[in-house]
């Protein structure tokens, strides 16, 4: 659903940018009310999101934008390569034999619908240039860095050590500025709701001599 923008909301300036990266494979309740709460936040300070443009934490991110905020000045999203060429890509994930297929038919038709109706509504906030015209860890790792680019602070959702999540932390890291992560244990057996979920918060721990990193691994 994308809600109707006040026209006087229009023109107003965008305070910082804060980056969004997290798992597209595998979510649960808590890291989608994580989602919700942290970006709610930084929609009411006045600053905007930057995202990839994936299912999972992506798609949530950008859904409370286009319910709650002001898209045109308080959301980016930086894709892999060409819109049409990144949808097509999870076209092609659910067309697979049953066995192979990675996302469902009603996640293929969630993300093309989003990034359709923002396409169509807001075309200025999606940045699609690429030198790639397919979908593979090297045109999402350079996706990674543009999102970082454009950042001012990073949010990630860290879920079962994804090697993506960790390319957007390790670049964020590099360019030294704040960074906050969220750690998810969501495939690992005999845990309530299959997730370990105990929060605790280290401040100003550093990663390589680096930046600052604050980390909140959650746990029910």
């Amino acid at each position: 659903m994308v809600k109707k923008v006040n026209k006087n909301d229009l023109d107003k300036k965008v305070g910082k940018w804060c980056g969004i990266t997290g798992s597209w494979r595998d979510s649960n309740s808590h890291l989608r009310n994580d989602v919700k709460r942290i970006v709610k936040w930084i929609l009411r300070r006045g600053d905007g999101i930057v995202t990839g443009g994936s299912l999972g934490v992506d798609y949530y991110a950008t859904d409370i934008v286009l319910e709650e905020g002001n898209p045109k000045n308080q959301l980016k999203i930086y894709l892999p390569n060409k819109i049409d060429e990144f949808l097509s890509y999870y076209g092609d994930c659910f067309d697979r034999l049953p066995k192979d297929r990675i996302i469902s038919r009603e996640q293929a038709d969630e993300i093309s619908k989003q990034l359709f109706e923002i396409h169509r509504r807001f075309p200025e906030v999606i940045y699609d240039r690429s030198r790639f015209s397919k979908s593979y860890e090297r045109s999402y790792y350079e996706r990674n860095q543009k999102v970082v680019d454009v950042s001012d602070e990073l949010y990630a959702f860290h879920v079962d050590g994804s090697k993506g999540v960790q390319d957007t932390i390790d670049k964020a890291i590099v360019k030294e500025i704040p960074v906050h992560v969220y750690r998810y244990e969501i495939k690992k057996p005999n845990w309530a709701d299959g997730v370990l979920y105990e929060e605790f918060n280290i401040r100003k721990k550093k990663i390589r001599g680096k930046k600052f990193v604050t980390f909140k691994t959650s746990k029910k």
